[in-house]
């Protein structure tokens, strides 16, 4: 890769999932609430933060790993998207819960009645958000080209 591919694949890692994370948390509330898009810009930074963090700290490695494993699959970012959302939901729920190891992990209530839900929810946030990487790394290959030496 060019020196400037790499890097503008990685910021495309939070960036892609921050607006993944608002479109599936913060439009429905807005649309449910009755809320105005300025009414609801502190909440949206708020998720534009968390989903930036969770895509530096669980997405950029796995973009990494992917591209090394997988590099010829097409769909690869769209498949380790959902499971990187995964991951990053349980680092994001068992890591700063409060007593984690009895409320989180070994709960069976947890597993049965909580996962499920989320599992779903997650795993549709890690989808739109490895669409919208491989849209965005579509638009990096063609704007900053990859070195073929």
């Amino acid at each position: 890769m060019s020196a400037w591919n790499l890097p503008a694949r990685m910021l495309a890692v939070p960036l892609s999932t921050a607006v993944a994370s608002c479109m599936f948390f913060v439009i429905p509330v807005m649309s449910s609430s009755g809320t105005s898009v300025h009414g609801a810009l502190p909440v949206l930074g708020i998720f534009l933060i968390i989903g930036a963090i969770i895509g530096l700290i669980v997405g950029c490695p796995l973009v990494l790993l992917v591209d090394g494993i997988f590099p010829r699959w097409r769909p690869r970012y769209i498949v380790f998207g959902a499971a990187g959302a995964l991951v990053g939901w349980l680092v994001l729920e068992g890591g700063f819960a409060r007593g984690a190891w009895e409320a989180i992990w070994s709960n069976p209530r947890f597993w049965v009645d909580w996962a499920p839900r989320r599992l779903i929810l997650f795993s549709l946030i890690g989808v739109m958000s490895g669409l919208l990487y491989t849209a965005f790394v579509r638009f990096i290959d063609r704007a900053i080209p990859r070195d073929t030496r």
